[in-house]
């Protein structure tokens, strides 16, 4: 920003140049497609950008570039104005002038100028579309001046600024008060992840892609604002979640990460979005594309239940954990409370804060059985109730919304080889938990009484998800703390914080005594006989698990080869694992194949791909460790529990104190 202010007589200046049409537009309008992004000039994109005309903050006459990306104007300068706690990076004011400041979530939602944003998950996966996908969208992003001199980048090959957005490697500053600046960017989103963490969009030296994540809302980043559209209703910026049994609650599926608008209606939590979970295989569908829509055939749609005659109590289905497909009982009693067929219609298709939001998904292919001329656009949702008089057919519930925007709900038969969208309904149990304690008690119900939550590590500052499976509570990502003995996939940190940290069997039970006299010494070529539980290395009150541990949690889960695939991430495993299926993820334990590394952190194997180490001593020089295998063509599904040696380095998760 280069420390850039307006005084009284350059605004007078400039409104005069504005009155007179001597200046240029606004904003630099790039207006780019995924084809002119990467065959763009940096250096013509950037001085374009240079030359464009500013914004001014009222609030404190800074100015700042804007470039338009697509339909989306956006500042092209990281926002610098100032709010208690906000920081320079490593407290020096020059670099608040160069890349802006820092700011927490909750400073950073209310940051903005007015008539600007802070953007939503949608708004930056707008923004990545717009520019050709997360890869050119990465590439495209960053700022040739900045990172093509950084030594964290690859030679400059990734970073070309052809969007004029001008991203710049500004740091961070973590919860403790800890700068960094290790070849990365952050921005914040508006989104609430969970009580403690946030969404953002990050930038990385070492990586082409930008992606979202969550990650502490005390935590430190940039913040860029995004111009309102007053053609299109934002109806979460800058709003913080409220309380479930109010609108405009989210919640995170576990899966794969998706981030839902809820609605509550009488004793009834919805989802306020259509699902969008991916399958892998909707057989029988009668449409070209069946995936990766929110379009489902029935049989998909209400999963294992299909093959049930008797089914019992709520049907599951491919709903997030803690909700279920409903049956026509469960959209009857909404229907009820919103007033009857007839009225009930105009509040399922409002896109209110408080709206349930249907979208008309099925064309104009409906009309009134008195009047066969009166047609209107239809929206239709599954139920889990089959058509008693044709196995062919399943019950939908369709909202019929005519011309004159006069809206009214009805039940039908559909076939079940035909696609149509799925709203969840949120499990009783789930609703009463939270109903009890508020946000603060915000948990996501699972089969076998799992909830998912999160941990801090007051070590480091750092904050684990958790699961609980049974009566087993389990960290729900591969630890991270560095001790000695542990080390990064490639010495890369990017690794770590994907995968976790790689240990010995000596380093995971803390043979060195940092946090415990129980198990000092224990390592490779010596015995040891500690008591247990041993923590280890694990962050206070949870322990390495033994290896009975670990069979209880597989028991839970359903057995070996059920185990593999429920306990196994939803997520795509990228690159280098595509012969590893992806899991059902079902506890939200979220197994992520980390391979076998030795000692010296370079070499290793990854079958099978996913290895965790018990604290159980097998021999001088070996240890057991539990195994998972999930691949339906390679090396197969299963658990095993096997011994190998402890200078063997895995990742680590742990158990809770009981």
């Amino acid at each position: 920003m280069n420390g850039k202010f307006l005084t009284v007589a350059s605004i007078a200046l400039l409104m005069i140049l504005v009155a007179c049409g001597g200046t240029k537009s606004e904003s630099v309008d790039v207006n780019v497609t995924p084809n002119s992004v990467l065959s763009s000039s940096s250096e013509s994109v950037d001085s374009t950008a240079d030359s464009g005309m500013h914004m001014v903050d009222p609030r404190d006459g800074q100015i700042y570039k804007t470039v338009t990306i697509g339909s989306q104007t956006w500042m092209a300068e990281n926002l610098n104005y100032e709010v208690a706690n906000s920081t320079c990076y490593e407290g020096y004011v020059s670099n608040c002038y160069e890349k802006g400041r820092l700011y927490a979530w909750k400073d950073a939602l209310e940051s903005c100028p007015e008539g600007w944003h802070l953007p939503t998950q949608s708004d930056w996966s707008e923004l990545f579309r717009t520019l050709g996908g997360k890869v050119s969208a990465g590439i495209a992003l960053k700022s040739t001046k900045d990172w093509q001199k950084s030594v964290f980048d690859r030679d400059g090959k990734n970073a070309t600024n052809a969007s004029g957005f001008s991203a710049l490697l500004s740091g961070s500053e973590n919860r403790n008060g800890e700068f960094s600046y290790d070849g990365k960017a952050f921005f914040w989103g508006s989104d609430y992840y969970n009580d403690s963490l946030a969404y953002f969009m990050g930038l990385r030296s070492d990586s082409d892609e930008a992606y979202l994540l969550g990650e502490h809302k005390d935590n430190k980043y940039s913040v860029r604002c995004l111009k309102d559209n007053p053609s299109a209703k934002n109806e979460f910026v800058g709003k913080k979640a409220l309380p479930i049994g109010q609108t405009n609650q989210q919640f995170v599926d576990v899966r794969d990460g998706k981030v839902y608008k809820t609605v509550t209606y009488g004793k009834q939590t919805w989802m306020a979005e259509d699902l969008l979970y991916e399958v892998v295989n909707d057989e029988g569908c009668f449409r070209l594309y069946c995936q990766g829509n929110g379009l489902y055939t029935w049989k998909t749609a209400v999963g294992d239940a299909y093959a049930q005659e008797n089914q019992k109590g709520p049907v599951r289905g491919i709903c997030p954990i803690g909700w279920h497909l409903p049956d026509t009982t469960e959209w009857n009693t909404l229907i009820a409370f919103l007033g009857g067929k007839n009225l009930a219609g105009n509040v399922l298709v409002s896109t209110a804060d408080n709206g349930f939001s249907a979208i008309a998904n099925l064309g104009m292919g409906m009309c009134k059985e008195d009047q066969p001329d009166f047609c209107g656009s239809a929206t239709g949702f599954w139920s889990t109730v089959k058509d008693n008089e044709d196995d062919k057919y399943a019950y939908g519930m369709f909202v019929i919304t005519y011309v004159g925007d006069e809206s009214e709900v009805t039940f039908q038969p559909e076939i079940r080889r035909e696609t149509m969208p799925i709203r969840c309904v949120m499990d009783e149990v789930a609703q009463e938990n939270a109903s009890v304690g508020g946000t603060e008690a915000i948990a996501e119900k699972v089969e076998n009484a799992a909830v998912i939550d999160s941990i801090v590590d007051s070590r480091d500052g750092q904050t684990y998800r958790t699961t609980k499976i049974g009566d087993q509570v389990w960290m729900a990502e591969n630890l991270n703390y560095e001790t000695a003995g542990s080390f990064c996939y490639r010495d890369s940190s990017q690794y770590c914080e994907k995968l976790g940290r790689f240990y010995t069997w000596g380093s995971a039970m803390d043979s060195i005594g940092a946090f415990s006299a129980n198990s000092k010494g224990c390592g490779s070529g010596t015995s040891c006989f500690p008591t247990y539980p041993v923590r280890g290395v694990c962050p206070a009150g949870f322990h390495l698990p033994t290896l009975e541990e670990w069979k209880t949690l597989v028991a839970t889960a359903g057995g070996g080869y059920a185990a593999a695939s429920k306990l196994v991430s939803a997520k795509r495993l990228g690159t280098g694992f595509n012969w590893v299926d992806e899991g059902s993820d079902d506890y939200g334990f979220s197994a992520y194949p980390s391979c076998n590394m030795m000692y010296d952190g370079r070499s290793g194997f990854c079958n099978p791909p996913v290895n965790y180490w018990s604290s159980i001593e097998s021999s001088i020089g070996g240890a057991y460790h539990m195994n998972l295998r999930n691949s339906s063509d390679y090396n197969g599904r299963g658990v095993g529990f096997s011994s190998i040696e402890k200078y063997h380095a895995f990742t680590i998760r742990c158990v809770k104190d009981e």
